[in-house]
């Protein structure tokens, strides 16, 4: 049973980031997961505080770039789809 719950957190973790547009200056829930996101991706070693700062910002950055997109730092419907 428990393996069949666990599962489901990878989904929930995306369902987050599939809402709107994340950007500096943000905080909460939503900077959280995609903080977490980016830490799996190997993009982020900053905290994961739910504040969208400067370290958020290189990060997404960072990501960006290496995925071809526009280094903007703000995680649009790009940024999180493909890191979903």
């Amino acid at each position: 049973m428990l393996a069949v719950l666990l599962l489901f957190v990878p989904a929930q973790a995306d369902a987050a980031l599939s809402g709107e547009t994340i950007r500096p200056g943000d905080r909460g829930e939503e900077v959280e997961e995609l903080q977490e996101a980016l830490k799996q991706e190997g993009f982020h070693s900053g905290k994961t505080d739910g504040v969208y700062g400067s370290v958020t910002t290189s990060s997404v950055k960072a990501f960006q770039k290496y995925e071809g997109l526009v280094p903007d730092g703000v995680a649009g419907e790009n940024t999180v789809e493909k890191l979903s």
